[in-house]
């Protein structure tokens, strides 16, 4: 038995056309903007923490940990780290 051609059912399309602006398609719906968040703190309040500008203060509270420590073991470099430390968060940096 001979194949007989049937007729394509006519092409509908679920979406309108997208626009054309120029040469380039524009799709018709448009897509959202992210939001552009500050950020928390401006940049010129972030200050860095200078070790040369506290270095009395931190002389002082190095000192402070070694009498504290009172004779048991450890050494100044512990001390300096920890007061530098101490400091440093009391500045805030």
């Amino acid at each position: 038995m001979p194949r007989t051609r049937t007729a394509a059912s006519p092409t509908v399309e679920t979406k309108p056309p997208s626009k054309t602006r120029g040469s380039a398609a524009v799709p018709t719906e448009r897509k959202r903007t992210p939001v552009r968040r500050k950020p928390a703190t401006p940049a010129a309040a972030v200050m860095e923490f200078d070790v040369a500008e506290h270095y009395d203060e931190i002389a002082a509270s190095a000192y402070l940990n070694f009498l504290a420590r009172d004779g048991s073991p450890g050494s100044s470099e512990d001390d300096w780290i920890l007061a530098e430390t101490t400091v440093r968060s009391k500045y805030g940096a």
